[in-house]
């Protein structure tokens, strides 16, 4: 297991680390902290409510009452001090659960608590060293992901000496090499010229990114003659790609310059119809339940807490997940596929040294987080695109295109009860992207398009399947629902 190792030389340290852990942690977290009387417990705890948003003024220390309870807070937190616990079992009577499912859970002297505290938990033990100063050690396998968000010592440094060092290592020397663009991710891309033409460099540093999912799912979509960036050379340990060269015009930017949005969306269509009657899916995992809802409690944990400024009640974040229960079955009964789950025109590559009217003038980017899921997935990432609205009419057409080129392996009815709840599920997942990309990452730019994305859900909300959905939102939202300033 990875230890993490901070230096906190003073006070102002310790509070350092425990606002930079803030954003980053998700319901149900649990937190044991560790070290002697005065070893800084409770100060890191209080540095972290904060962190996480409340308005206190005091934060007392629960070593009296056992528990302090936050909810004007993102995520409810329970501040526990167990000191003062006679026998582990007392734990029970706390009404932890609730924090255990759907908040926050910073709890000292967690020892006293042995067996009635959940296994899969941080640990940050703090000890004090020679000079005064403390020494945090964290450890906790659900965690090691996240150590490289707030400790940049773990992440492989970003710079065009790496990105040179990893051309010079495959014998490649190139005078310029220029950004070309940022992703919503940790990833950027970078475009050069070589003696065998242009290339672009994927540089996602690892461990906040991998590019091995990248490589598998590539492979096996340039197995089925779908047009993806070819990879020329790859150091999937230090996180570099270099691929082929697609280059700058997107599908998005084709339409803004009159291309026939018709003629290529039917192609964008049809590779989805090759995809689906593959005869075998890629070697990626299945979207579960808790996939579905690890992306769906995106809304309640950084959307719903932003516009009510407190955090979602558990009961309401309970009540939201068991609403869409019923529904998953809806969702799964089409055939099953590799969905690439990002598809849609911004990701979509006119490549202009191609025939329009074959498919591999259509290159495709963006794919590292396939999963075999429904059929109508990436119909529904196209057709609902949170970026552009299109017309009714046209999405009907690709919508009979798509269930035609099925050949009889879906009914429309099946096929539009799943689309619409698939739609649904990612208009809620993107709410809650787009709130944490503004608030967490500083990118307020996807801001701009939530509008679009609320009227997909509304649509989807008008049938009857989702009638209770639709009472859910009118019970937790504010007038201006989608309005984050």
């Amino acid at each position: 297991m990875m230890h993490l190792t901070k230096k906190l030389a003073g006070p102002e340290d310790t509070a350092a680390l425990a606002a930079s852990m803030a954003p980053y942690v998700l319901a149900g977290d649990v937190i044991l902290l560790k070290g002697t009387l005065g070893a800084g417990k409770s100060f890191f705890a209080r540095h972290f409510i904060k962190a996480m948003g409340t308005e206190q003024s005091e934060i007392p220390s629960p070593t009296f009452t056992l528990i302090q309870a936050y909810h004007d807070t993102r995520l409810p937190v329970a501040h526990v001090d167990l000191y003062r616990l006679n026998a582990p079992e007392e734990i029970e009577s706390l009404g932890l659960d609730v924090y255990f499912d759907h908040g926050v859970s910073l709890i000292e002297w967690p020892e006293k608590g042995e067996g009635y505290l959940p296994e899969n938990t941080l640990t940050i033990e703090i000890e004090e060293d020679e000079k005064g100063g403390r020494i945090a050690t964290l450890s906790g396998e659900a965690w090691e992901s996240r150590f490289g968000f707030f400790e940049p010592s773990l992440c492989r440094q970003v710079s065009e000496t790496g990105r040179r060092s990893f051309l010079q290592m495959h014998n490649i020397e190139v005078a310029d090499i220029k950004a070309v663009s940022d992703d919503a991710s940790f990833r950027s891309y970078w475009r050069t010229e070589t003696e065998e033409g242009s290339r672009v460099i994927m540089d996602a540093p690892p461990p906040m990114e991998d590019v091995k999912p990248f490589v598998k799912v590539a492979e096996y979509l340039e197995g089925l003659s779908i047009h993806v960036p070819k990879i020329y050379q790859k150091d999937t340990e230090e996180g570099y790609l270099l691929l082929e060269d697609l280059g700058n015009t997107t599908l998005s930017k084709a339409f803004e310059k009159g291309f026939d949005k018709k003629a290529w969306y039917e192609l964008a269509v049809d590779v989805l119809i090759d995809l689906a009657k593959a005869n075998k899916k890629a070697d990626v995992p299945a979207y579960d339940i808790a996939t579905y809802w690890r992306e769906l409690s995106l809304f309640t944990d950084w959307y719903l807490p932003e516009v009510t400024g407190k955090a979602t009640d558990p009961s309401l974040r309970q009540k939201f997940h068991d609403l869409w229960l019923p529904l998953y079955s809806k969702m799964n009964k089409v055939p099953q596929t590799t969905v690439l789950r990002d598809y849609h025109i911004r990701n979509m590559m006119v490549l202009t040294d191609v025939p329009h009217s074959h498919q591999k003038s259509l290159g495709i980017i963006d794919f590292q987080d396939a999963l075999v899921g429904p059929v109508t997935y990436d119909m529904a990432s196209m057709l609902q695109d949170a970026y552009i609205t299109l017309p009714d009419d046209l999405k009907n057409h690709l919508i009979r295109r798509f269930v035609d080129g099925m050949e009889g392996e879906v009914t429309m009815t099946d096929f539009m009860t799943s689309y619409r709840l698939i739609g649904l599920q990612r208009a809620f997942k993107i709410i809650g992207i787009f709130t944490r990309l503004a608030r967490r990452d500083g990118k307020t730019a996807y801001l701009n398009d939530m509008h679009r994305v609320w009227q997909n859900i509304d649509e989807a909300l008008a049938h009857p399947d989702c009638a209770a959905l639709k009472g859910f939102i009118a019970q937790v939202m504010p007038a201006d629902r989608e309005l984050i300033a």
